[in-house]
């Protein structure tokens, strides 16, 4: 088996650390993908959960302004996805991922049933784009 660096081809960037504590809709901050291949997916890791209901779903954008929802057929994975709080080691973080063409690219998290919340961190992981040298 040939031996691959995935360290060096994957980028994972932490884009924002939201603490919930309402029934609310919250963005997240954008993520460029200028500089990536067109694939790549978000990570969720939630902490201090006490309750409520956390569904993410991803949106698009050109000016990372105007966002909208990404087509269900350019999505990795069922979108929206329900997060949960991983509490054990060796727990599998809630993804969700997407090919888009638009440089800019958020999550959308809508809480509900929440009095105390969760913090959610959310991760990027992308490919870097590959150039003739």
């Amino acid at each position: 088996m040939a031996i691959q660096d995935i360290r060096s081809d994957l980028l994972n960037t932490l884009v924002d650390v939201n603490a919930i504590s309402t029934d609310t809709t919250t963005t997240t901050n954008s993520f460029d993908t200028s500089h990536y291949d067109p694939g790549f997916y978000f990570a969720f890791e939630v902490q201090a959960y006490t309750d409520g209901t956390y569904s993410v779903s991803l949106e698009e954008s050109d000016d990372d302004s105007v966002f909208a929802a990404i087509p269900a057929a350019a999505t990795l994975g069922t979108s929206p996805v329900s997060l949960t709080a991983v509490t054990a080691d060796g727990g599998t973080l809630n993804t969700i991922g997407a090919f888009s063409n638009k440089q800019y690219v958020r999550a959308s998290i809508v809480s509900t049933s929440t009095t105390s919340g969760a913090t959610i961190r959310t991760l990027a992981v992308a490919k870097g784009e590959l150039l003739p040298v």
